[in-house]
């Protein structure tokens, strides 16, 4: 197996940066703000609940956020200009961002609580619009394939 470098137009290559500057930015800007009895408030980023996890820790979960939070999606946009990768691409495509699902699960938890209300942060936006600017990408490559 021979692994090559993809040709790319700038418009694919200009996606690519924009898609990582979102990444980086979802990844160090808060997620979300927890907001406990009306008084307490939390807020997190994926990089400041690895950090705390990794000094309560809990190692085993503190991979896990950054794996899927961070790492996978890094990742995809990497193997995104390589050809010869075989599956590989995919099989991260369906890893990447499981903290934006697993996210939602934490928004409704607080809308059905009187114990806590949960408000998204940019960071959530840039991530969405991360994998956004991921599935353009994919979509365009596909395009000038056929």
């Amino acid at each position: 197996m021979k692994i090559t470098l993809k040709k790319a137009s700038y418009s694919l290559i200009a996606t690519g940066i924009l898609e990582l500057s979102c990444l980086l930015a979802g990844a160090t800007l808060p997620l979300a703000s927890i907001t406990e009895l009306w008084i307490f408030e939390n807020k997190f980023s994926i990089f400041s609940l690895f950090s705390t996890l990794v000094s309560s820790e809990e190692i085993l979960l503190a991979v896990i956020v950054l794996g899927f939070g961070f790492l996978f999606p890094l990742v995809k946009i990497a193997t995104g200009y390589f050809d010869g990768l075989g599956s590989i691409p995919g099989i991260i495509q369906r890893f990447s961002m499981v903290d934006v699902f697993l996210l939602s699960f934490l928004v409704y938890g607080g809308k059905i609580s009187e114990a806590y209300e949960v408000s998204l942060g940019s960071g959530f936006y840039f991530l969405i619009a991360a994998l956004a600017l991921g599935y353009v990408r994919s979509y365009v490559i596909s395009m000038a394939r056929d």
